[in-house]
């Protein structure tokens, strides 16, 4: 870990070093291990998938990287909806990253987000576990692109399950 308690792994993508990252997953990082919380007062458990999430959708300019990242981690194992049973300041489901993330007032994130998001229900992420908060709104934005036209709707990755 690095000073802040975070694995090699969840650093280089919380700075966008995506080859390392890759480098990191090729050589068998453990997909699902974040910080601990406890360093600095961090409010919550960053893992591997938080940051991938957060990087493609805050950060439009890096959105191919960042999700061929979220791809490779998915494909290596990641828990799409791990959650920290009963601890606010845990790790959170993958789906409620993505809706803490999403930019409605960027074109561009606002894509990539739908993106993200048909992505992780394809993927197997469960709507049903986020935080009644977030719930309304996700499944406006799922009906949302369920209603899109089949041309019009974002793609899955090639390669993707």
């Amino acid at each position: 870990p690095d000073g802040d308690g975070d694995p090699l792994l969840t650093h280089a993508l919380n700075f966008n070093h995506f080859a390392i990252a890759q480098l990191l997953i090729d050589a068998g990082a453990d997909v699902n291990h974040g910080n601990d919380g406890s360093v600095r007062e961090k409010f919550m458990v960053k893992d591997p998938i938080y940051c991938a999430i957060a990087a493609a959708a805050l950060k439009p300019a890096v959105f191919d990287e960042a999700f061929q990242i979220l791809t490779n981690l998915v494909e290596r194992g990641a828990d799409l909806n791990h959650q920290t049973p009963g601890n606010a300041h845990g790790r959170i489901p993958s789906l409620e990253t993505l809706m803490f993330y999403w930019n409605e007032r960027e074109p561009a994130s606002q894509a990539n987000c739908q993106r993200i998001l048909r992505f992780l229900l394809d993927q197997g992420a469960n709507p049903d576990i986020v935080r009644e908060a977030y719930r309304d709104t996700l499944q406006q934005r799922i009906q949302a692109i369920r209603d899109l036209p089949n041309q019009a709707r974002p793609a899955s990755p090639p390669g993707a399950r």
